[in-house]
């Protein structure tokens, strides 16, 4: 079936099938690191709850402590950095449960070039909340959602179909 193609259509499919697939790969996180009391910390995102993330959210390196995320803020400040670096707007850096909303989310938030502020967030609601990992110690494993694991699929399949249509021209020259 493949051998009364030329090999120019053949080409152009892998070309599509290579640029289709380069176009579905993952945009690269943002992060930037900031170095607090000797320990560097790897500052990223994620947009979440508080219900969705509750042990990602008391992982974190601030977690209870204020006085960290304040300080945290600052240096990223200090580094000519702001939220956009690690996020889109406004980030907050969850510390701990309470606040004005009941069962709320305090949290220490950076906004652009701003210093940090306190403020209640909804457990419920999704917000870009920071994340860190300590340079140096085992980076997290991201979750493979739906949309990572379609675009994986494709990029799967492209490979396939590049394999398929480089044996069935393989067979036909073999044949002639």
């Amino acid at each position: 079936m493949l051998e009364g193609l030329s090999r120019r259509p053949d080409a152009s499919l892998r070309a599509a099938a290579l640029g289709l697939s380069v176009m579905c790969l993952p945009a690269a996180a943002l992060a930037v690191d900031v170095t607090v009391g000797g320990v560097t910390y790897t500052l990223t995102s994620v947009n979440t709850s508080y219900n969705t993330d509750v042990a990602l959210l008391e992982s974190q390196p601030w977690w209870g402590d204020a006085a960290l995320a304040v300080q945290i803020i600052n240096q990223l400040l200090l580094d000519g950095g702001n939220s956009n670096d690690i996020g889109s707007g406004i980030v907050d850096f969850a510390i701990d449960l309470g606040g004005t909303v009941p069962g709320g989310v305090t949290a220490e938030t950076v906004s652009g070039a701003l210093g940090p502020f306190s403020g209640t967030l909804s457990p419920a609601s999704f917000f870009d909340y920071a994340t860190a990992t300590i340079a140096g110690g085992p980076a997290a494993v991201p979750e493979i959602d739906g949309a990572a694991l379609s675009k994986a699929l494709f990029v799967l399949f492209a490979f396939w179909a590049w394999l398929v249509t480089g044996r069935g021209r393989r067979a036909a020259r073999a044949k002639a």
